[in-house]
């Protein structure tokens, strides 16, 4: 039982500001992870699909056209989901 003079645990700063930092870089590095899957998916697109890049410049897109952009950036996220994860996964562990 909790009473209003009981000690507060103290709150070790070090490990905050690192734990605050892998936060951070968890972010950045699910951004960029998002922009180059999004870029490097985008490519062939371009490339093998005729007239996409018309398509792409006027946003004037056909409906499998934004079925594979949709796809495209769901797949990117997925990526940057992971990145994330992957980076931040002592976050996920219980503290005692």
């Amino acid at each position: 039982m909790k009473t209003a003079f009981s000690p507060q645990p103290q709150i070790d700063t070090r490990s905050s500001s690192h734990s605050a930092l892998k936060t951070v870089g968890a972010v950045v590095a699910a951004l960029v992870t998002w922009i180059l899957v999004a870029t490097i998916l985008n490519l062939p697109l371009r490339i093998s699909w005729p007239h996409y890049h018309e398509a792409e410049t006027a946003f004037n897109f056909t409906f499998a056209m934004k079925l594979a952009r949709l796809t495209l950036g769901a797949v990117s996220s997925l990526a940057a989901g992971f990145v994330a994860a992957w980076i931040g996964k002592d976050r996920m562990k219980t503290q005692t």
